[in-house]
């Protein structure tokens, strides 16, 4: 039997001026490339990427053969009063310059594959943004030995908040006091609220670096967002059966399929409540393997057969699992970044190889255990701080990642606002077009003290900000303002 996993959690390829904030911005540091530092920085050129703002490209040292390439954006407007936002794609093995070319980012690749334009709808106009390639060996991000490819959270993480003390520490003291929000779609559901409780319990452990002989600086850390992130395997199979065998589906199975699925679902289910129990890396693996093999073989068919896309139910999938081939909103991401013109302006005075998913990292990650167990419990522990805030967008037409499963997740979450958010309705929300019109966006629910909101979007598969660009910014702007953090 084909392997199913690869299909519902195989990284999507679909799509893929002058600043007056001078106290910030450490131009005397550019490409200050020293034997003591374990950094670089670079002011990025605007011709390969039309940003709008000032911006910066560097490489961070996290350990002995480990480097971190990351790029850092201004915001558009006053970005002295703006949150950071720390963009992670997912993968696992997803280099983050993928959200920076589709959806959320600057800038957008144009057909030609050598030029960009503007995006404006940014979320630069409302944050500075700092994307990093990781872990080592994802994208530009270097590491010296395959043998040495970071496959746990736990080691990916140690590696982010080393990243983070030299960035806030050293590259740009000034902006440790910013409000620190840290984004992530797909796999990024994993990252984000791993590597956000991890720095929560460095804030109150407040342990000092021995190896630096000084305190980590102390991050103004305000909440996550999600965007079709995987944070939980429970109810993305199960879930098949009421979005293929229920009365005007977009899709339908037919009756004897609907039948076998239905069948398995209370199995499916009850192996991953055993899951959530134990956290036990065999549990959960047992119980995902089973829901992929009795309930999501089915719409894996369709996918192998080049019918239906994982990543979004309207499109065919022209070369099985990946269903995109590398294209995005324009152009071909893999072709401009190895570009040796655009690698200069990136600040590589040597041509490296550039790409936009690592499968050999993707393989052996997937390949452990521990791939499995749920992060929700990481996710309501989170919660349970009535400062932090958590936002959840999810494309309607995504099957890896799938909207009824992902609302069956957050009404489980255990948090001191679960009972006001379980009672809450689902409201339609709308953003506004070019001219104006109101647009029906989608459905969502927030609590009271918006510790938790959620946003489903219509006409949007598994990367929603890149199919929904608008929309989605307008979501993150009304989200921002909520949580005052402008």
């Amino acid at each position: 039997m084909r392997d199913v996993v690869t299909i519902i959690l195989f990284f999507s390829l679909l799509h893929s001026g002058s600043s007056s904030w001078q106290k910030f911005s450490p131009h005397q540091h550019v490409l200050d490339n020293s034997a003591h530092r374990n950094w670089s920085l670079h002011r990025a050129d605007d011709a390969i990427c039309n940003a709008g703002s000032t911006h910066f490209t560097g490489q961070v040292n996290v350990a002995h053969g480990k480097t971190l390439f990351f790029w850092f954006f201004e915001s558009r407007d006053k970005p002295e009063n703006k949150p950071i936002v720390i963009w992670l794609n997912g993968g696992p093995g997803a280099s983050s310059m993928v959200g920076l070319f589709s959806g959320i980012g600057p800038c957008v690749l144009e057909d030609n594959s050598s030029s960009t334009s503007r995006n404006e709808d940014s979320w630069i106009k409302y944050a500075n943004m700092l994307f990093i390639d990781q872990p080592a060996g994802v994208g530009f991000s270097a590491l010296d030995s395959p043998a040495r490819v970071p496959s746990s959270l736990e080691v990916a993480s140690a590696d982010f908040g080393l990243f983070l003390d030299t960035f806030f520490g050293s590259i740009f003291p000034g902006l440790a006091g910013q409000p620190l929000i840290i984004a992530g779609e797909s796999f990024g559901g994993n990252y984000v609220p791993y590597f956000a409780n991890d720095l929560i319990q460095r804030r109150e452990s407040d342990r000092c670096s021995s190896s630096a002989g000084r305190c980590s600086p102390r991050y103004n850390l305000s909440g996550i967002v999600l965007i079709n992130a995987l944070v939980s395997f429970k109810y993305l199979h199960s879930a098949h059966y009421d979005m293929f065998c229920s009365p005007g589906a977009f899709l339908n199975f037919n009756r004897s399929t609907c039948r076998a699925m239905a069948a398995a679902v209370p199995e499916c289910d009850r192996l991953h409540m055993v899951c959530d129990s134990l956290l036990a890396p065999e549990a959960c693996q047992t119980a995902v393997k089973f829901c992929e093999e009795n309930v999501g073989r089915y719409f894996a068919d369709e996918v192998w057969a080049g019918r239906r896309s994982p990543y979004d139910l309207r499109q065919t999938c022209a070369k099985p699992p990946i269903c995109g081939g590398g294209k995005y909103s324009g152009g071909f991401l893999d072709v401009y970044l190895n570009q040796r013109e655009v690698q200069r302006s990136l600040g590589f005075s040597e041509p490296v190889f550039y790409q936009s998913l690592n499968l050999d990292m993707n393989r052996e990650w997937m390949s452990q255990p521990e791939f499995f167990i749920p992060r929700t419990p990481i996710l309501a522990s989170l919660l349970k701080d009535e400062e932090f805030k958590v936002l959840v967008l999810n494309g309607n037409f995504d099957v890896s990642v799938n909207t009824p499963a992902v609302l069956g997740q957050l009404d489980e979450l255990a948090w001191r606002g679960q009972a006001e958010y379980q009672n809450m309705k689902l409201q339609d929300w709308f953003w506004d077009d070019d001219r104006k019109r109101l647009i029906k966006g989608g459905e969502y629910k927030a609590t009271k003290r918006k510790g938790l909101s959620v946003f489903t979007v219509d006409d949007a598969g598994h990367m929603a900000a890149a199919a929904q660009p608008r929309a989605v910014t307008s979501v993150f702007e009304r989200w921002l303002e909520w949580i005052h953090v402008f």
